[in-house]
């Protein structure tokens, strides 16, 4: 199959919105599966783990393939919760186009907000769908002005429901002049009626105006002829779409399969192939465009996720140029290894279809990459590139857990390797206590989650800590420390001497200031304009594991310590900097630069050296104002009316700051700011107030410095 009939997409939506019915409806409605998997039931195929089945909602991504028409679209369904955004991330780092899925009862919602915000920053062309048009009392077009109003798109309706009493009965299809209708999911198109024939072409005109504001060869074809055929329609609005400019609509129920098809259609017409998105940035000194999809080209590909495959892990390939088969050779192009393939297949949820080889456009699973990580670009030996990488965010909520028994330490230990290995938000290192567990993520939920997954995987049940925030220091100002050992040990003179400076690292971290509370906010994400660094090996028993927000170490041109001391002084540094001076937490946002010291041959040594190392490291600090950050998040609350007065009272008594509020029907929504400390477990507070009759939203906000009466109302400061 040519790159051209090839498309790359993700379903994308707020929780509960329908998205993965949605999903299991394009599978019976491709002849891919023949009944529909329901998420009520626990029968979902996309769905597959057992806690996703358990709780209804998508924890992980999947992959599959479906065939329409003549064209193949690869198939990616993502979580819709906040706690498994950078999933959702890494997905749309390597698709071409979009479907975001709106509940036709509520319109856009928070994460609506953040997946949005997602695909306009990896150039994703999306099209919409509002789902669960079926259900009575719902209107599909307010959901429409809550795109335009709340994500600022500019959308194209390419139907027009018509609603009933129990909900959609057809569809005007404004670009074919044509009437949709079903029989159960069986899609009926014909003519409009004559009762309907005036509305429909009022609708249509104003469609035709809008591309041709955004469509300068649609313009020119509207002046030369002012009757647009279905044809040039279609052709301009992929144009717009491809380009972003413009956000196509459809209407239909992934419960009923009412307009799902058509949604199809609009996937293979609208958003783009491989060849016709905008081409990814590859860094190599300074960046440079990937040439265009070419089986012959050098190889090009980047691994975006693991997946448990048996005793094995299944690899997710997005093939950009050249051709992979079993057996090849490829360069990881971070960490400088060659590693083989094993085996290729075509992804279809848990399971895959042996494949001989793959091509540009597709996405793959593979085995054979146990020394690669979630981000890795793999290329051709001879030719090596590195792809930008997205730099996981910076944990929000820790636990801490700890085997029952000793006997259970090893199958606990392998387990939580393997889990920080799929997961890149996930963060584990050993402490506080021996034999203990610091685990690390980006919320209740995914911990939750986390736990019982590793429980099933080791087949143990370990001591789990309640959640707690995940607080970071950082530093004001720059400093210099010096630190030198000179003992002798045994008859043996151990020497070592270490100079380094301490400075804010905008390279590795970026810190802007926000605003002003109990103190300034702090915005904490990495810094995508410079180049990533690279992620810390997967996890041993002694170390800390999975990527993380360390600060950066370098050695200065001048820095006269052997070379054969300085992993010992890099390796000292990465420890100290997991226990700040402050409070004990990790410190973030600073680079270490080690500009000097000192050496004498026949004396020098790693011990030495690592301890003068701490010593500096300490001295600089001690000069310095180290400041306490505590994460924020965003918030929103939908509650009935008649509850929203208590709602509002509780979220002030938890230091929330309310930004806003919006009245729809007989709902309230809220929404602020407020730090995470104080809302903890808040889901069960805000049901037990509304009696039932309130969701909450958080998302990451940014971090903010804590007052020392913050800090010694929470015992956190030493001493």
């Amino acid at each position: 199959m040519g790159t051209e009939l090839i498309r790359n997409i993700g379903i994308a939506a707020h929780i509960d919105a329908g998205k993965t019915t949605v999903a299991e409806r394009i599978l019976v409605e491709t002849g891919i599966e023949r009944h529909m998997g329901r998420v009520e039931d626990g029968t979902t195929t996309l769905d597959f783990l057992a806690p996703e089945r358990e709780r209804g909602i998508t924890i992980v991504s999947a992959c599959t393939h479906v065939p329409w028409g003549d064209h193949g679209i690869n198939l990616i369904d993502t979580p819709g919760h906040v706690d498994f955004t950078l999933e959702v991330q890494r997905c749309m780092r390597v698709l071409d186009g979009g479907v975001l899925v709106l509940d036709a009862g509520s319109g856009v919602q928070a994460q609506t907000e953040t997946v949005w915000r997602q695909m306009q920053r990896q150039g994703v062309a999306a099209l919409a769908l509002i789902n669960k048009c079926d259900l009575p009392g719902v209107d599909p077009l307010a959901a429409v002005c809550s795109l335009e109003q709340r994500l600022g798109a500019r959308t194209l309706l390419l139907q027009y429901p018509q609603m009933g009493p129990e909900g959609l009965t057809s569809l005007l299809d404004l670009v074919n002049r044509q009437y949709l209708t079903w029989d159960g999911p069986e899609a009926v198109a014909g003519p409009v009626p004559k009762e309907l024939h005036d509305e429909t072409e009022v609708l249509r005109s104003e469609l035709v105006d809008q591309i041709t504001d955004l469509d300068e060869e649609f313009m020119g074809q509207i002046l030369a002829d002012e009757r647009a055929s279905p044809e040039q329609l279609r052709a301009a609005i992929a144009r717009v779409t491809r380009a972003g400019k413009g956000l196509p609509v459809v209407f239909g129920s992934g419960l009923s399969g009412a307009g799902i098809g058509w949604l199809l259609d609009g996937i293979c017409s609208y958003l783009p192939s491989p060849g016709e998105r905008v081409h990814w940035t590859a860094t190599k000194g300074d960046p440079y465009l990937f040439p265009a999809p070419d089986p012959e080209a050098p190889l090009s590909a980047m691994l975006f996720k693991f997946q448990d495959h048996g005793t094995d892990e299944l690899a997710f390939l997005r093939i950009y140029g050249g051709t992979l088969h079993p057996g090849d050779l490829v360069l990881n192009s971070r960490t400088g290894e060659h590693e083989q393939v094993q085996t290729l297949a075509r992804i279809h949820a848990e399971h895959g279809e042996d494949l001989a080889s793959a091509g540009p456009g597709q996405i793959v699973g593979a085995t054979g990459f146990n020394a690669s990580a979630t981000g890795d670009t793999l290329c051709d030996p001879t030719q090596p590139l590195q792809m930008q990488v997205l730099p996981p965010p910076a944990a929000v909520i820790q636990c801490i857990l700890e085997p029952r028994q000793d006997a259970d330490r090893e199958a606990l230990v392998t387990a939580l390797a393997r889990l920080v290995h799929q997961d890149a938000s996930l963060f584990a290192h050993e402490g506080p206590s021996p034999g203990q567990w610091t685990l690390e993520g980006m919320g209740e939920l995914h911990l939750e989650i986390l736990v019982g997954r590793l429980t099933q995987a080791s087949g143990v049940e370990p001591l789990v800590g309640k959640p707690r925030v995940t607080y970071l220091e950082t530093v004001v100002g720059e400093a210099a420390g010096t630190g030198k050992i000179e003992r002798t040990l045994a008859g043996e003179l151990n020497f070592g001497a270490v100079e380094l400076a301490v400075m804010p690292r905008p390279r590795t971290w970026v810190l802007t200031c926000l605003g002003e509370g109990e103190g300034p906010e702090v915005t904490l994400q990495p810094d995508t304009s410079m180049p990533a660094l690279g992620q810390d090996a997967l996890m041993s028993p002694s170390g800390a594991v999975g990527p993380n927000p360390v600060p950066e170490i370098l050695f200065g041109p001048s820095c006269s310590i052997p070379t054969e001391m300085r992993s010992a002084v890099e390796a000292a540094l990465r420890g100290e900097v997991q226990s700040g001076p402050r409070c004990g937490m990790p410190l973030a946002g600073l680079g270490i630069t080690v500009v000097g010291g000192d050496s004498r041959p026949g004396a020098d040594s790693e011990a030495a050296f690592a301890q003068a190392a701490i010593v500096a490291l300490r001295d600089a600090l001690s000069q310095l104002d180290v400041s306490v950050l505590e994460p924020t998040m965003s918030f929103e609350v939908e509650v009935r009316k008649e509850f929203a007065s208590a709602v509002t009272a509780d979220l002030r008594g938890r230091g929330a700051s309310l930004e806003g509020f919006r009245g729809e029907g007989a709902s309230r929504v809220l929404w602020g700011m407020v730090p995470l400390h104080s809302m903890l477990g808040y889901a069960t507070g805000v049901r037990s107030i509304s009696q039932g009759n309130a969701t909450c939203s958080l998302r990451p906000r940014g971090q903010r410095v804590l007052s020392s009466e913050d800090l010694e109302a929470r015992g956190l400061l030493f001493g």
